[in-house]
């Protein structure tokens, strides 16, 4: 299934076109490109506790990812499906083109009849879900987890090293809402980020050098005593 060849749904298009003004400068060429968008990928978000779903022939997006060219780099605008719909996001750059073409590399060499992109945030992976008739593949294209490497995993192994990334950093089954995910990525990214480091997460800070004492001070010579004050004559009964 050519990704061109992917239809979101009407209200979901709406939604872009109703919010794409809200994030780009009037008369940005980029709002008429996105709004007429051909080029759309299908997300799915899921937990670490949901990707037993992987196996599921009928998984559906959660969100929309629409991708136009412009100046010959692309730019993508994302579209939550809700209900109701919105757009929650733009962005462009180099990171997004590697993404693109790493889909479409994916996707020439599967020639799938279903795809979409599956995100876990918790474990920091984006990866190409691909059904071919009954058979399920998944691919990482982004990812901080070095347990993945850049090949086609079937499914049940994709979400085995899921599940074990996850019990690995004792991250919580279920997020309460998307800051707690952002916050567990965070923390997730900065483990990964200080690996083999001399003072792993949670350590307590090595102490440092003890300062040196300087000389001490020489003492001064002692006062002389006075001589002592006669003692008075007794005082008469």
């Amino acid at each position: 299934m050519a990704l061109q060849n992917l239809s979101p749904p009407e209200d979901v298009k709406q939604a872009l076109r109703d919010s794409i003004g809200d994030y780009l400068d009037e008369g940005d060429p980029v709002i008429k490109l996105l709004s007429e968008s051909t080029f759309a990928i299908p997300i799915r978000s899921l937990r670490v506790d949901e990707v037993s779903e992987l196996t599921r022939e009928d998984l559906l997006p959660t969100a929309w990812r629409f991708i136009a060219w412009h100046s010959g780099a692309p730019v993508a605008a994302d579209v939550a499906i809700g209900p109701p719909p919105r757009m929650i996001g733009l962005s462009r750059g180099k990171v997004l083109g590697d993404l693109v073409a790493a889909i479409m590399k994916l996707e020439q060499t599967v020639v799938p009849t279903d795809l979409l992109v599956v995100r876990v945030p918790e474990v920091l992976t984006d990866a190409l879900w691909m059904r071919k008739e009954r058979n399920i593949q998944i691919a990482p294209i982004r990812t901080q987890a070095q347990q993945f490497t850049q090949r086609i995993y079937p499914n049940k192994e994709f979400e085995g090293i899921v599940v074990a990334l996850a019990n690995e950093f004792k991250l919580p089954d279920k997020p309460e809402d998307d800051s707690a995910i952002d916050s567990i990525a965070r923390t997730l990214l900065g483990t990964l980020n200080n690996a083999g480091a001399d003072n792993p997460p949670g350590a307590k800070k090595a102490a440092g050098p003890k300062k040196a004492a300087g000389p001490k001070k020489a003492a001064g010579p002692k006062k002389a005593a006075g001589p002592k004050k006669a003692a008075g004559g007794r005082k008469k009964l």
